[in-house]
C-alpha cells in the first residue's frame, strides 16, 4: 500500500493511462490484505463472547477513518489548489476562474476544459501538484501503518472448538436458571 501510494505522487499532466492503472494494481495489491487480515486478527484475540462487539467496532472505527481521510485529503488538496493563485494569475486566467478554484476546485474541474491551450495545461499542472500533496500524505500515513505493523505480536490461534452462546435470549436463560438455583437452594 504504501508503495502504491507512494507512485501515486508521481502522477503529472502527462502520466499514461497505463502507468495509472499499473499504480491502482499495485496499491491495490496492499490495500486488498488490510480489509478482512485484521479483522480475523481481532477476533482472534477476544472472547467468543465479544465477537459481535469487537467486530461492529472495527467496521465503526474503519467506517470513521475512511470518511476522515476523504475529508482531511480533500482539505489538503484544496489547501494545495488554493496556495497557486500567483501561478494562474501569471498564465492570464481570468480571477473568476481563479477563485472558483480556490473555493471549490474539486466541484470547478469541468472549468478546465473551456481553457485555452497554456492556461489549461497551467491548471491541470496546479491541480496535479495539490493532489501530489495529498498523495504525500496518504503515503506517510501508510508508511506510518506500516512501521506500527512490526510492534503486532504473534498470536497463537486455539485449535481447540468451543461454542459459546450469546444474544438476549442467551442472557434470559441465564437469568431464569439463577433464579430457579436461587428458588431451589432457599
Amino acid at each position: 500500500m504504501t508503495l502504491g501510494l507512494g507512485l501515486f505522487i508521481s502522477l503529472g499532466t502527462t502520466t499514461s493511462t497505463a502507468q495509472v492503472i499499473i499504480f491502482q494494481i499495485i496499491a491495490g495489491i496492499g490495500i486488498g490484505p488490510g480489509l478482512q487480515a485484521p479483522l480475523i486478527a481481532l477476533q482472534a484475540l477476544v472472547s467468543p463472547e465479544d465477537l459481535a462487539t469487537s467486530t461492529a467496532t472495527l467496521g465503526f472505527i474503519r467506517n470513521l477513518a475512511t470518511s476522515m481521510s476523504v475529508v482531511i485529503g480533500g482539505v489538503v488538496f484544496q489547501n494545495g489548489m488554493k496556495s497557486r493563485p500567483s501561478i494562474l494569475k501569471a498564465a492570464g486566467i481570468n480571477p473568476r476562474i481563479i477563485k472558483a478554484l480556490g473555493d471549490s476546485a474539486g466541484a470547478n474541474v469541468g472549468i478546465v476544459g473551456t481553457l485555452n491551450g497554456t492556461q489549461k495545461e497551467v491548471v491541470k499542472g496546479a491541480f496535479a501538484k495539490s493532489l501530489q500533496t495529498m498523495w504525500i500524505l496518504y503515503a506517510v500515513t501508510a508508511a506510518l501503518g506500516l512501521l506500527a505493523s512490526f510492534f503486532i505480536r504473534k498470536q497463537v490461534l486455539n485449535t481447540v472448538h468451543q461454542e459459546t452462546r450469546v444474544g438476549i435470549s442467551n442472557e434470559k436463560d441465564r437469568a431464569v436458571s439463577q433464579d430457579m438455583a436461587a428458588v431451589g437452594s432457599a
